[in-house]
C-alpha cells in the first residue's frame, strides 16, 4: 500500500469522524452549523455541504418511513374493513358491536360499513337477500326467545347478543306491536310466566332467604336495576297489605266488642226482668193471700152473728 493510499485513508476516516461530531452538534445538540465549523475547526463551506447533504437523507430515510408505515397501516385498514364486512354483513353483527370487537372507532365502521352498502348496492350485490339479512332474521328470533319465552329482559338480552340495546328496544316494540294486533297477546304469555317465576324466585331469596337484591340478581341472570324495582314494588305492596290487613282487624275487634258489649246489656236487661217479675209475682200472691184472709174473716163474722 503507497502512501499516497494511506493517506487517502486516513483523510476519509477523519472526514468521517468529523462528519458525525459535525451531525451531533448540530442535530442532537443543536448547535448552528457555523458554530461547530468553528468548533471542530473545519471550512464552514465543507460544514455546510455535510449538513446539507445529510438533512437530505434523513429526509429521504423519513419518507420512506412515512410510507412503508402508511402502507402497512392501509393493508391493515383492508383487513379491518374485510372483517368488518364479514361479521357486519355475514354474521348479522351489528357495526357498534363489530367495531368494539375490532377495536376500531365506532365513527370509521359506520363510514367504511356505508361506503360498502353503496358500493354493493351500485353493483347488485344487495338485490337479494343478503346472508346479513338472513343472519338477522336469527338475531331477531333470539332476541324473542330470550324476551318472550324466557322472560329475560331486552337490554339483557341485547347485551347477551352483541347488539345495540337501542335495537333490540325497536325490534321488541314492533313485536310486541305485531302480536297485539294478531292476537298473539291475547292470553298470558310464556314470558309472562316465565316473569312470574323469576319474581317468585327473587323474593324467596331476598325475603325469605335473607340474600341482598343484587346477589339475587346476579343469581338469578337478571338485570339489578329490575330486581330493585321489583323488590321495591313487592315491599310497597306488603305495607299496603299490612296496613288494610291492621285495620281490617282493628274493625273486627272494635265490631266483636260492641257485639258483646251489646249482648251484656241484653243479658243484663233479661235478668233485670226476670228478677221484676218475680218480685210481681210474690208481691200479687201476699196481695191474694192477705184478700183471701180478709174474705174468711168477713165470713166468720156473719156466721158468728147468726
Amino acid at each position: 500500500m503507497t502512501m499516497a493510499y494511506k493517506n487517502v485513508i486516513h483523510g476519509l476516516q477523519k472526514d468521517e469522524g468529523t462528519k458525525e461530531n459535525l451531525f451531533a452538534l448540530v442535530f442532537e445538540q443543536g448547535m448552528s452549523t457555523n458554530a461547530a465549523s468553528i468548533k471542530l475547526a473545519i471550512p464552514r463551506s465543507t460544514a455546510y455541504s455535510w449538513v446539507k447533504k445529510e438533512k437530505e437523507q434523513r429526509s429521504a430515510a423519513i419518507e420512506a418511513s412515512e410510507i412503508a408505515r402508511q402502507t402497512a397501516q392501509a393493508a391493515a385498514a383492508e383487513n379491518l374493513k374485510v372483517n368488518l364486512f364479514a361479521l357486519v354483513f355475514e354474521q348479522g353483527m351489528s357495526t357498534n358491536a363489530a367495531a368494539f370487537g375490532l377495536g376500531i372507532p365506532p365513527s370509521t365502521a359506520y363510514s367504511w360499513i356505508n361506503k360498502e352498502k353503496e358500493r354493493r348496492d351500485f353493483t347488485g350485490e344487495a338485490s337479494s337477500k343478503t346472508a346479513r339479512e338472513i343472519s338477522k332474521e336469527d338475531l331477531k328470533e333470539n332476541l324473542f326467545a330470550m324476551v318472550f319465552d324466557q322472560g329475560l329482559s331486552t337490554n339483557a338480552s341485547a347485551i347477551q347478543l352483541g347488539m345495540p340495546p337501542s335495537t333490540a328496544y325497536n325490534w321488541i316494540k314492533k313485536e310486541k306491536e305485531r302480536r297485539d294486533i294478531t292476537g298473539e297477546a291475547s292470553s298470558k304469555t310464556a314470558q309472562e310466566i316465565s316473569k312470574d317465576d323469576l319474581k317468585k324466585n327473587l323474593f324467596a331469596l331476598v325475603f325469605e332467604q335473607g340474600m341482598s337484591t343484587n346477589a339475587s340478581a346476579i343469581q338469578l341472570g337478571m338485570p339489578p336495576s329490575t330486581a330493585y324495582n321489583w323488590i321495591n314494588q313487592e315491599r310497597e305492596r306488603q305495607s299496603v297489605t299490612a296496613e288494610v290487613t291492621k285495620e281490617t282487624v282493628q274493625e273486627t275487634v272494635k265490631e266483636t266488642l260492641k257485639d258483646n258489649a251489646e249482648e251484656t246489656v241484653h243479658e243484663t236487661a233479661r235478668e233485670i226482668s226476670k228478677e221484676t217479675s218475680v218480685e210481681t209475682s210474690v208481691e200479687t200472691s201476699v196481695e191474694s193471700e192477705e184478700a183471701s184472709t180478709k174474705d174468711a174473716d168477713s165470713v166468720y163474722r156473719v156466721t158468728f152473728k147468726l
